[in-house]
């Protein structure tokens, strides 16, 4: 594991790299037992303690990562979004402790990673609060991404928020509906609709556009406590139960990635995710709470 000061060091070429935003502005939350402080102007050269536990990698993890870590009590820095790739980057370059994934890895990430899976979270057709409730089936779907659909039902123009190819969200929709994929798709090929990067910039859109409708997380929605409108597919509402019963389709898995065996604090964190305090405040928050690895089971 590298120096507190080179895990500062590393992460402003890494930001070039990505183009993560919050990372070009060492935008930075830090957790401690006791109230949240937040140091957004926080300098790379500041010295981390050595007590510290350090993450990064998906937005996706954000939300829930943040709240388990709040309820653990240790000391813990989670950066804001670098996305998964960026995860696999900095946990293999040895610049954090655990990186965040809300993707299966690919085949050449792989190698010498262990990844401990922990919630399962609902991957919901969001839109601001004021857009009546609708049911969407794939067709109807489809419409919207095509441009097929321009309005609400209330006459309110329709601007749909997309993500960038790749992006778990999509992914996890575009598995089971061929018909959505499609339009997507060609939708993101000829510039249809604005796309945005980062989970923070969906929130952003769809809380401050009217009538804007993209893909979300229905976890970082209860945790934040959104006032967002969640829309039903094909008569189901998303919760940990109708993704336990596989009622509701769209999903994705989030972990947490070590090198190897993960170091003491790694452990211990893990360990707090897998108890059942931890399983109990993953599901209240929204999310289904994953079994332990069973290679990794004490």
């Amino acid at each position: 594991m590298k120096s507190p000061s080179a895990r500062w060091l590393y992460f402003a070429p890494l930001a070039v790299l990505l183009g993560a935003s919050a990372l070009c502005a060492w935008t930075l939350s830090v957790f401690l037992t006791g109230p949240v402080i937040s140091q957004p102007e926080l300098r790379p050269q500041r010295r981390v303690a050595e007590d510290a536990l350090v993450l990064a990698g998906s937005g996706s993890n954000l939300p829930l990562t943040r709240l388990l870590a709040e309820a653990w009590g240790r000391r813990v820095y989670l950066h804001e979004s670098i996305g998964s790739r960026g995860g696999v980057r900095a946990v293999r370059d040895g610049a954090i402790d655990l990186g965040l994934i809300s993707r299966p890895l690919r085949e050449e990430e792989q190698q010498g990673l262990v990844v401990w899976p922990y919630a399962r979270v609902a991957v919901v057709i969001a839109s601001g609060s004021s857009v009546p409730e609708q049911d969407f089936d794939e067709a109807g779907l489809a419409q919207l991404y095509s441009g097929v659909r321009r309005t609400w039902p209330d006459g309110t123009a329709l601007r749909v928020v997309q993500r960038e190819l790749g992006d778990s969200s999509h992914d996890a929709v575009e598995r089971h509906w061929l018909r959505f994929a499609e339009a997507s798709h060609e939708a993101y090929r000829r510039q249809r609709w604005r796309v945005v990067y980062a989970d923070a910039s969906m929130r952003a859109a769809l809380l401050s556009e009217r009538g804007s409708v993209g893909l979300f997380d229905q976890g970082a929605v209860r945790i934040e406590q959104l006032p967002l409108r969640i829309h039903r597919v094909e008569g189901v509402r998303p919760s940990p139960e109708t993704l336990e019963s596989g009622a509701y389709p769209f999903s994705k898995d989030l972990s947490m990635l070590s090198v190897g065996p993960p170091s003491d604090l790694a452990r211990d964190f893990l360990g707090f995710i897998y108890s059942d305090r931890g399983r109990d405040l993953t599901r209240r928050a929204g999310y289904l709470p994953l079994e332990r690895p069973a290679a990794e089971r004490p």
